[in-house]
């Protein structure tokens, strides 16, 4: 069967500016793939550098090449070598952030040797991001941490937003009508689902929880929804589509979104129990149906034992 949303990077390759594409396109990539998670504009950044980019960093234009990715400058434009020149232009302006690079002398163990950790930090205190990530080699990259916590990116992802709320308002009609809430969900096959309350369905929200939450290199699958155009410019290269709007629920080879809608099914269900939930606290609920749904195939009584004796009441 023919392959969805081929892109002309299979048959071409990528076009990777720089002496190494793991030194400064990887590089570049995970700046930029940074820049659209935080989703805003930083105030300081602080990168260290490991391994072998501790060693070339400076010789290979790393530093300039991460800049630009932050300055959203993307890893294949030619202005990958003048990130730091276009960020001094902006800091003579007061605009831009001030930065921070380091060369780490020690490489981790476990640490793949092209790692670094990056920081970004925003007028709020409150407002902060680390990332350590590695660049793998052909301008591949592999998320390892986001602040503190290990993460595992990779796999097959099914994506896909749902409206909670009152069944219908008068007057209203549409995706979302009234004062339904938006929820985006973001499903790992054979894994754990997660969900969040946004404010839209636009391709800038939902498509920044999908950098955040899946890797580069992950299958991606979604319905016909226009806030998923333009996920394989973005580099999921492997992202399918099913489409609802023409009665089509699978495409065969596990193209369909079945397991997040299951979720939505399961979601639904138990929160219409309560009989109506205070705006105030329809988020707390939903966290405890997503921490249902992802352990329901275990003893929740010794999963709850295991998490007060961590964090007694």
């Amino acid at each position: 069967m023919p392959k969805d949303n081929v892109s002309f990077l299979e048959i071409f390759g990528p076009v990777m500016i720089g002496p190494s594409s793991s030194h400064t396109a990887g590089v570049a990539r995970i700046a930029w793939l940074a820049r659209k998670m935080f989703n805003t504009a930083p105030q300081k950044v602080t990168v260290r550098f490991y391994g072998s980019l501790a060693a070339t960093w400076k010789g290979h234009g790393s530093a300039d090449a991460l800049i630009a990715g932050l300055l959203g400058i993307h890893p294949e434009d030619e202005d990958l070598f003048r990130g730091m020149e276009k960020l001094r232009e902006l800091q003579a302006k007061g605009q831009g952030f001030s930065e921070e690079i380091m060369t780490m002398p020690d490489l981790p163990p476990s640490w793949h040797p092209n790692s670094l950790v990056l920081e970004l930090a925003g007028a709020e205190a409150k407002t902060h991001l680390a990332l350590r990530a590695a660049s793998i080699g052909g301008g591949s990259i592999i998320i390892n941490e986001i602040n503190g916590y290990k993460v595992n990116l990779s796999g097959e992802f099914e994506a896909d937003e749902s409206y909670f709320g009152a069944t219908r308002v008068k007057g209203k009609r549409g995706r979302g009508a009234g004062k339904k809430k938006i929820v985006f969900g973001l499903l790992k096959r054979d894994g754990n689902v997660y969900v969040q309350v946004v404010p839209n369905a636009k391709a800038v929200t939902l498509q920044a929880i999908i950098l955040g939450r899946a890797d580069i290199e992950s299958v991606i699958y979604t319905d016909g929804w226009g806030g998923y155009d333009g996920l394989v410019a973005l580099g999921y290269e492997k992202h399918f589509r099913v489409e609802h709007g023409k009665n089509e629920f699978s495409r065969g080879c596990g193209n369909h979104i079945n397991g997040i809608e299951s979720f939505w099914s399961y979601a639904k269900h138990r929160l219409a129990k309560f009989k109506g939930i205070k705006p105030d606290a329809f988020e707390l609920h939903l966290r405890e149906t997503e921490f249902r749904f992802n352990n329901r195939n275990v003893d929740f009584y010794k999963v709850l034992l295991k998490m007060l004796r961590i964090d007694p009441l």
